[in-house]
């Protein structure tokens, strides 16, 4: 069904879709049932979202006679899961288009900026010739719907749906807040379209603005509240956030989580070398370990590592007896032996073995919810038809190793010296080890087998954790190389004048108000009376009225600094090249309409901020925190640990109240006000107040590149840095070798 939140949307409320949903949120459900329903499900929502693909006809013999009978254009088609969750879906695509490629993408999200990044991305060599149908079964805030589709725009794909089961309000509301998408931004024009088999529901005091079916967790809106730069909840988008379920024709981050717009070089190079040098620990857990440690009060572990303790558990526990000399000696043997030659380069069982530990684990932990289960051996248990979980944890471990070898060779080629970066490695991935394995009181080298197999040495891991920090070094090298003259930044501008520009815009939206179930007459008479509305602002404006006087029942809103983050009729118009002040206009979107006053259009010359905040609900608390920051030694260090502790804003508090390199228009104005006064110098503070509370600022710079020589830079060093990876690791593949048996 296409839904109000426009043409691109489409719900599907079939009842077979209803009932199955109702049975996978039963909690009596098994995991073999759980697994099933989301296959069949995937089949329902793929017939509906390949219902437009192109026909043709072919001339067939059938037995009474001969006819010219539709078949498929010949069109190609891809199907692209998120990892890890969106797996559980694909099956049920390929059921209904066995032909179809997949292709992978894997996420993670920056522990200090909570950005979205790609860690992965495979695909079909031809993919900007396919199809592409992205598949997850939860739409969350979106970033890694948005980040999915900025990777396959990226590639020249034009064609895009993205397919899910339920969506949260933060998924509704995708913001385009980013100067250089990790994978490449989408430009406007080019077809996305979304497919949900939930249904809309409202929010007590908001518009509706969101799929969202009955019993889904609302801790994702939760965690969102007392965002400074949230202006309003409307499915009438200020400055142009997105009214419809993922269907967008340009690059986004949603508007409900307070991101900053990207990572200093300092801090990306942190986290790439984090995610790549740990393999399987998240760090932020690891503080937390730390920290409980020292209070003398964790006695249980973490999430990322209760599957290993419990096989740890196995291994220390289940039997007192000790290996025999002979034994442990034939271990050693199998564990060196080569189970792959990667670009040349043999590599050994316990090589590979680090790779797939860290992939089962992740899934030993998070499995059960797409049919894997840890208590049972992975090479009996059926992934998809032909194809075990081992299977499927080989595979992925393989690709993760190919591309990590291959990175790893051409910095060693090249000369590259990673050792810093190799030592830092090695000393802060043996650290955790041991503070893991200390809560059970278990060695270095139990610990080790217990995570990544029996056949796991210290030698081999830090072997590993060293080549994967060579790798992230030598990537992050080759980024920080790249520079930019004004002739090159002039040149990006010059192709895509919009994507550096605002446009100071007036508009006074006005929406139906209708629930999903209202029938075609009340929508449509809806919607004209809406117009109506919008074009009496208008007529009042014509006659000497302001905007805001004229809003009547509807929504005013002032953007002084709207940018082109979404495709909409309205934002569209205000960027075409014939606009001029004072004209207006009525557009037409998702669940209304708008009158709309233009003022001017500017290229984005100042230059971006970067603060840091402690959002609390009085004014009375704000100034006891500012005192107590005050009398301390008053450093960016001390406040940002304040934040982590006292500052209600969820969003922000666990990277230290961090808003990086803030752009004009994405925050509500008195925050906004403070954050790019002139005098405004390293070290200030100070306590505005906001309809979300009241802020303790703290002012850490100004970017001396402005806003669109920033943004230029790093849309031309993504690019870049991603063909680089793309030369390097394309073409390489493993070989496996006969000891691959003893992996898993």
């Amino acid at each position: 069904m296409e839904s109000k939140f426009g043409s691109k949307v489409h719900i599907m409320d079939h009842p077979l879709v209803a009932h199955k949903l109702t049975i996978m949120r039963d909690k009596n459900t098994s995991v073999k049932d759980f697994r099933e329903l989301v296959s069949e499900i995937g089949m329902l929502i793929t017939y509906e979202a390949t219902r437009d693909l192109p026909l043709t006809t072919k001339h067939i013999e059938t037995p009474i006679c001969e006819m010219d009978a539709p078949t498929l254009a010949g069109r190609k088609f891809v199907v692209v899961p998120i990892l890890r969750a969106g797996l559980g879906l694909v099956d049920g695509v390929l059921r209904m288009v066995p032909s179809a490629r997949v292709g992978h993408i894997g996420m993670y999200r920056d522990e200090e900026t909570l950005e979205p990044h790609p860690y992965f991305c495979k695909m079909p060599k031809d993919v900007a010739e396919r199809d592409v149908l992205i598949v997850d079964p939860m739409l969350a805030t979106g970033g890694s719907a948005a980040e999915a589709i900025g990777e396959m725009k990226k590639r020249g794909c034009k064609h895009i749906k993205l397919m899910v089961l339920v969506a949260a309000p933060e998924g509704m509301h995708f913001r385009h807040e980013v100067s250089s998408p990790p994978r490449g931004a989408v430009r406007a024009g080019r077809r996305v379209q979304a497919f949900c088999a939930a249904k809309p529901c409202r929010r007590a005091g908001h518009r509706p603005a969101v799929l969202i079916p009955a019993g889904v967790s609302r801790r994702a809106s939760a965690r969102n509240r007392g965002r400074p730069h949230l202006r309003h909840e409307v499915s009438s988008p200020p400055r142009g956030a997105v009214p419809a379920l993922c269907a967008v024709d340009f690059y986004h981050k949603q508007q409900f989580e307070r991101k900053p717009l990207t990572m200093s070089a300092s801090r990306e190079k942190k986290a790439r070398q984090e995610l790549n040098e740990s393999g399987y620990v998240d760090p932020r857990k690891a503080r937390e370990a730390e920290e409980k440690a020292k209070e003398r009060r964790s006695t249980r572990i973490y999430t990322a590592v209760i599957v290993a303790f419990v096989l740890l558990g196995v291994v220390l526990f289940a039997s007192g007896r000790i290996q025999a000399s002979n034994e442990a000696k034939e271990t050693a043997r199998i564990g060196a032996e080569s189970a792959v030659t990667i670009d040349g380069e043999d590599f050994s069982v316990n090589d590979v073995a680090y790779y797939y530990g860290s992939i089962y684990n992740t899934f030993a932990n998070n499995g059960s919810s797409f049919g894997f289960d840890s208590s049972k051996s992975a090479r009996e248990q059926q992934y998809t038809e032909g194809k075990t979980w081992h299977d499927y944890f080989l595979e992925t471990a393989l690709t993760y190793m190919e591309e990590s070898v291959a990175v790893a060779h051409a910095a060693e080629a090249a000369g590259f010296d990673g050792a810093e970066q190799m030592d830092s490695a090695e000393q802060s991935n043996l650290s955790m080890i041991d503070l893991y394995a200390s809560y059970s009181g278990a060695t270095r080298a139990q610990y080790l087998t217990a995570m990544f197999g029996k056949y796991m040495t210290e030698e081999a891991f830090v072997r590993c954790v060293r080549r994967n920090a060579l790798a992230s070094a030598y990537q992050q090298s080759y980024s920080d190389s790249l520079t930019y003259s004004t002739a090159d930044l002039q040149a990006a501008y010059d192709e895509d004048p919009d994507a550096y520009c605002s446009v100071d815009i007036e508009y006074v939206s006005f929406t139906t108000g209708l629930s999903s179930d209202a029938t075609d007459a009340e929508k449509s008479a809806a919607m004209e009376e809406a117009k109506a509305k919008a074009e009496a602002v208008l007529a009042a404006y014509a006659e000497g009225r302001s905007f805001e006087e004229s809003a009547g029942d509807g929504t005013y809103t002032h953007l002084a600094h709207a940018d082109r983050s979404v495709t909409s009729d309205m934002l569209t118009w205000a960027f075409a090249a014939d606009r001029t002040e004072g004209d207006t206009t009525v557009a037409e979107q998702s669940s209304g309409y708008v009158a709309v006053l233009f003022h001017s259009r500017s290229r984005d010359d100042y230059h971006p901020v970067t603060v840091r905040h402690i959002l609390v609900e009085d004014e009375a608390t704000a100034e006891e925190i500012l005192a107590d920051f005050k009398a301390g030694d008053a450093t960016e260090s001390d406040f940002a640990a304040l934040a982590s502790t006292k500052s209600t804003d969820s969003g922000t508090a666990s990277n230290g109240g961090l808003v990086s390199n803030m752009r004009k228009g994405a925050y509500v104005q008195p925050f906004e006000d403070w954050s790019f006064d002139p005098s405004r110098q390293s070290g200030d503070t100070g306590i505005v107040e906001s309809e979300y509370g009241f802020h303790v600022m703290y002012f850490v710079e100004t970017n001396e590149l402005p806003y669109w020589e920033y943004k230029a830079t790093n849309t031309l060093k993504s690019s870049a840095v991603n063909d680089w990876y793309d030369a390097i690791t394309d073409g390489v593949t493993a070989e496996q070798l006969d000891a691959i048996e003893y992996v898993g």
